[in-house]
């Protein structure tokens, strides 16, 4: 996994995080504001409650799941391409997905796959933007 924390141990952008305050009963999902080091929940109307010390532990929560989403969505991309192989059901002899049934197997296995590439292609943009803060 890459690390997402600096040599202080404090997330490396304004990082989606749950974090855990000293002689608080639950745990806090929240940002961390780099800027101001301090970890922070935002109320819809604007009111900002700050954590700047007290933080027992945190985890960053967006990188996690950023890699669980990205593998996961190989090992789907690989269990449909090997799927699609031979998986006409409208006896079109051809690759050419164009020529197939809108309801044909291997039509709709292609298409998933088209629908997975673009998602991957917004979370590694996502990636990217996320990125930008990072100071390694």
């Amino acid at each position: 996994m890459i690390d997402m924390q600096d040599k202080d141990n404090k997330p490396l952008h304004d990082a989606m995080c749950v974090f855990k305050v000293a002689d608080f009963t639950t745990e806090i999902v929240g940002r961390y504001d780099r800027e101001n080091s301090l970890f922070y929940v935002q109320r819809g109307d604007g009111t900002r409650y700050t954590y700047a010390w007290g933080i027992e532990w945190f985890r960053v929560l967006a990188e996690k799941e950023w890699h669980d989403c990205w593998g996961g969505l190989s090992d789907i991309c690989w269990r449909l391409h090997k799927a699609k192989v031979g998986a006409c059901s409208c006896l079109t002899k051809t690759p050419e997905v164009g020529y197939h049934n809108p309801t044909c197997s291997y039509r709709l296995f292609h298409e998933a796959l088209v629908e997975i590439d673009s998602l991957r292609s917004k979370l590694a943009k996502i990636r990217q933007v996320g990125s930008k803060y990072d100071t390694k």
